[in-house]
């Protein structure tokens, strides 16, 4: 049960690794957009100096036609802007070997910290106490790592710390 649940954790951690991606801005000049057609368009700086932030939620990004850049801003206004007004253009672009590597390093980090979860709160038993005429004093753990009974054994334990007590 509790491997199917660390395998359903960790494909959900590489699930969201991956949707997230490892995304760019990249700023061209307004004349190389035709270069990148499937590039969102985040930001317009026009020749006037004006900056304009598009969103990039998919349905909703800016768009080329008719020689215009057309979408929504941020705030929700829809706006178009001619392209002999504008200067340059920043686009979003996916860096496929960093979007790799971060969901292989997430992935990788929460593997890890689930090891060490695990053997901070390991836990068998039975744990065995010696009394030594004052306290009882811990003096073994037999069975370590039989974990399912196709590991079980017999096992024996030294109590190196018992002492005859009150006869």
């Amino acid at each position: 049960m509790m491997f199917k649940r660390t395998i359903v954790a960790f494909t959900l951690v590489c699930f969201v690794a991956y949707l997230q991606g490892c995304y760019s801005k990249r700023q061209i000049p307004c004349e190389q957009l035709e270069q990148h057609p499937d590039s969102p368009i985040v930001k317009v700086v026009t020749v006037d100096g004006e900056i304009f932030e598009f969103m990039t939620s998919p349905g909703r990004r800016a768009q080329i036609s008719e020689n215009m850049i057309q979408g929504r801003l941020k705030d929700g206004t829809s706006i178009r802007i001619p392209l002999s007004h504008v200067k340059m253009v920043y686009i979003q672009k996916i860096d496929p070997a960093k979007s790799c590597l971060a969901g292989i390093g997430i992935s990788a980090l929460v593997v890890g910290g689930l090891f060490l979860i695990a053997l901070a709160t390991k836990e068998s038993c039975p744990f065995v106490y010696s009394y030594n005429g004052k306290q009882y004093v811990f003096d073994g753990e037999p069975y370590g790592g039989a974990i399912c009974r196709g590991l079980q054994r017999t096992d024996l334990c030294r109590l190196e710390h018992l002492r005859p007590a009150d006869g």
